[in-house]
């Protein structure tokens, strides 16, 4: 009795799939549904079964493109508003918060060593890979690493400059740094979600 009631429910699925035409796995669900009073979560087995046998082919349905600004402003560019509070949290708690304030200090140690040793790597390694080619543990391995030069290479170029390695020449090319490769990925990886 089972059998013939779930044969004749992905008869119905084929039929519906081919006549109706539905957009979405939701709509199709809506369909069956109507027309058999079974659970949601039985007619996507039911789906799904019939996808495992080749007999339904599901297609992913592409994400809207975003304009600029609203994908600037999306779920998609969170970590380049994060890494600006981050870089301007720590040009404000080294320039304008007193070191005798104790508690204070902690907080300029971690933002400051957070700001070293993985901002601007990890903003070079945004701009290098807009798409997700690579894990989440070799973007981090990758971000320490490639910071480890670009704090090298900057403190060598400041040593050679009118202004000298100090904490102000160090802090602005740094922040300068920052901004400029985050602005890089997010353009570039705007650019890589409108091309899909």
């Amino acid at each position: 009795m089972k059998r013939r009631s779930d044969s004749s429910v992905n008869r119905f699925i084929l039929q519906t799939v081919r006549k109706e035409h539905p957009e979405t796995v939701e709509q199709l669900v809506e369909l069956v549904h109507e027309k058999y009073s079974i659970p949601q979560k039985e007619i996507m087995e039911h789906i799904l079964d019939l996808q495992s046998q080749g007999k339904l082919k599901l297609k992913k349905y592409p994400e809207p493109i975003l304009s600029a600004s609203k994908y600037l402003f999306s779920k998609r560019a969170q970590w380049f508003w994060i890494v600006m509070f981050l870089t301007f949290a720590t040009i404000s708690v080294t320039f304008f918060i007193a070191e005798t304030t104790f508690s204070i200090l902690y907080l300029r140690y971690a933002l400051g060593s957070i700001f070293i040793f993985y901002l601007p790597g990890y903003c070079l390694i945004e701009a290098l890979f807009p798409q997700r080619k690579i894990d989440l543990v070799e973007r981090i391995a990758l971000a320490i690493g490639i910071n480890l030069a670009i704090v090298t290479i900057n403190g060598l170029i400041l040593n050679y400059t009118p202004w000298g390695i100090t904490l102000t020449s160090a802090t602005f090319s740094l922040t300068m740094l920052t901004i400029t490769f985050s602005t890089i990925a997010v353009f570039r990886k705007y650019k890589a979600q409108s091309e899909k």
